[in-house]
């Protein structure tokens, strides 16, 4: 197109007749009224003007698709047709969701999982249940607490370097029988299968009691084991050595002695009036 110059006529011409020739007169001068407003557009416009189709029509506007204009995409479609709130996920080709961050009961905690009133928080809660295994690449810091908790009952393992059991506790040691105490008492602390106990019986009157055996062991022993065994005072015989014995099955802890006649172990009467013993061993279970 070629574009004509000059100044803008504001003259308004009107031939007043309502004759052809008249008529033909005042569209050629309305027709060099726009000419002349044309001329005073920019060389931009009127490029613009010129374009012939979309394409040149963006090559003047600088509009480059994929550098600083986006090019119609199916996945934008599907974006701009997203009307809740949440983050928006692409779960297939031109297919987008809004989902939501969620953490789980006693194990994950999450604050504004769908990011709306602020950045999602991942934390851990103060009590935590695993489902499975924890495996540590590194040292366990226990911090200030410093404490491991067992179940109340065993979960024994077969694995030979796993800790499955802890618990320590009182039982009440006894002779059976009529048998009356100055002091009756017993601890034990007990680690996987091993049960590290002790026991201090003062009798004060032996009455039908057991003289040589002490039952109500807190666990039952696997087999013959050999314990400490110390007679403080008040043995019912005049012994030189003494230990005690546990037998597999049994919770009962069996005091043999040596005499200075003998030179072998046997039950001999421990326990009488006034006698104290202190035992102390560890049971395998």
């Amino acid at each position: 197109m070629t574009w004509p110059s000059g100044s803008v006529d504001t003259t308004d011409t009107d031939s007043g007749t309502d004759s052809p020739a008249a008529a033909r007169a005042d569209i050629l001068d309305l027709e060099q009224k726009v000419n002349l407003i044309i001329a005073h557009v920019s060389s931009y416009i009127q490029g613009l003007l010129d374009d012939a189709n979309a394409a040149a029509a963006q090559a003047t506007l600088g509009l480059v698709p994929g550098t600083n204009v986006e090019a119609w995409d199916a996945d934008l479609d599907a974006l701009a047709a997203l009307g809740s709130t949440g983050i928006a996920v692409r779960s297939a080709a031109n297919t987008w969701l809004q989902r939501a961050i969620a953490g789980t009961a006693n194990q994950i905690t999450l604050t504004n999982g769908d990011g709306v009133s602020g950045n999602p928080t991942v934390s851990l809660p103060s009590a935590i249940t695993l489902p499975g295994s924890l495996t540590m690449a590194g040292l366990l810091d226990l911090g200030s607490t410093g404490q491991i908790k067992f179940p109340s009952t065993q979960n024994a393992s077969a694995n030979l370097n796993t800790l499955d059991d802890y618990e320590r506790g009182n039982f009440t040691p006894s002779l059976g029988g009529t048998t009356t105490y100055n002091t009756q008492v017993a601890a034990y602390t007990k680690i996987g299968n091993r049960v590290f106990y002790e026991i201090i019986l003062s009798v004060a009157s032996i009455g039908t009691g057991s003289t040589t055996t002490i039952s109500g062991l807190p666990f039952t022993p696997n087999s013959i084991q050999t314990h400490s065994a110390r007679v403080t005072t008040g043995s019912a015989t005049n012994i030189v050595s003494s230990y005690g014995t546990t037998n597999g099955g049994l919770l009962t802890v069996q005091i043999f002695s040596r005499t200075a006649a003998s030179a072998a172990d046997a039950a001999n009467a421990i326990f009488a009036n006034g006698a104290t013993v202190n035992i102390s061993g560890v049971l395998n279970t």
